[in-house]
């Protein structure tokens, strides 16, 4: 019995981890093995929800889609972790910022500026497209 214990038996080496896989399992998911079928659906769905956005004119789901990507996509660990770190400094930096005009400096003034006169662009804008959009068979005197 003595003998069998110092005797090294030959193991097989651990099964080679494949690039990807077909269908997408929990195993695969826990070790990061991309499968075909996922790889697929994406690069289906994303020409697909652009064509149903233009055809049928739902841009606010769009616009909605483009804004909320990030935020379901990016949420690892590190990444939410980075996102709180960002959030945090910016709101440190910002929000807390007691300074008046006069003690900003050249390029905080400037930055100023330009937020203010790209909020007035923005505002012209859509303040056009929406009378354009209301308004489009009143005369002058029916609109108000």
């Amino acid at each position: 019995m003595a003998d069998l214990e110092n005797v090294s038996v030959a193991r097989e080496p651990p099964p080679k981890q494949r690039a990807w896989v077909f269908w997408s399992t929990r195993e695969g998911i826990e070790n990061n093995v991309p499968s075909f079928t996922a790889i697929l659906e994406t690069v289906a769905a994303v020409p697909l929800y652009w064509w149903v956005a233009v055809h049928f004119e739902t841009y606010g789901m769009l616009l909605f889609a483009l804004v909320a990507a990030p935020m379901v996509l990016l949420r690892s660990d590190k990444s939410v972790a980075l996102g709180r770190d960002w959030f945090l400094a910016w709101e440190k930096n910002v929000w807390n910022d007691r300074r008046k005009y006069g003690e900003l400096s050249g390029p905080e003034r400037r930055r100023v500026w330009a937020l203010g006169a790209g909020c007035v662009a923005v505002s012209g804008v859509f303040s056009y497209l929406a009378a354009r959009y209301f308004l489009i068979d009143v005369d002058s005197a029916e609109a108000f």
